[in-house]
């Protein structure tokens, strides 16, 4: 197993622990390609960093990191069948894209393929319990704003299995008298 912390601003990264400023990743396999300037990890990868709303983590058959001529990363393509923890809430996907800015805290995440993104509400009868699924086959999310779009977009409210009219069934003109 490749255990390794990447970090996006000058600093030091502590054992076992995510730092603000970067990312942690294991892997059971690491390729450095330097002429691309990307690291490739395969085999059971978890990444973990820090976005605006909490903990950031990923799990993927094959993430690349791709680094600036002074070897900070900049992007970050998971792919596989993947799973994501933001903060309390979580999603599926075939693929993320992460650009990761200067200051190391990611802003936006793009899951793409057979997206399944759950999030968690809290409320004072309810703490942390499931209040939107959200399916598309794309979904971008800016992660300090809360602020998402989803391309053929499917929603189930409250958990309970009801499902929200698709966007496209709605643009379609369903349900209206014509």
């Amino acid at each position: 197993m490749v255990v390794i912390g990447i970090l996006a601003v000058p600093g030091v990264a502590r054992a076992g622990q995510p730092s603000v400023s970067g990312l942690q990743i294991e892997a059971d396999r690491l390729e450095l390609a330097s002429r691309h300037q990307e690291l490739r990890l395969k085999g059971n990868v978890r990444v973990r960093t820090h976005g605006p709303r909490g903990e950031v983590a990923i799990r993927a058959s094959l993430v690349v990191v791709r680094l600036d001529s002074e070897g900070t990363p900049v992007a970050l393509d998971a792919r596989g069948p993947l799973t994501v923890r933001l903060g309390s809430s979580r999603a599926t996907a075939r693929r993320l894209q992460m650009r990761i800015p200067r200051n190391g805290a990611p802003r936006v995440v793009e899951l793409l393929g057979d997206v399944r993104l759950v999030l968690v509400l809290s409320t004072s009868s309810r703490p942390r319990s499931p209040g939107l699924t959200v399916a598309g086959e794309r979904i971008w999310l800016e992660l300090e704003s809360g602020r998402m779009s989803v391309d053929r977009a499917r929603v189930e409210l409250g958990g309970a299995g009801r499902q929200a009219p698709s966007a496209d069934r709605r643009a379609g003109g369903e349900g209206h008298g014509g």
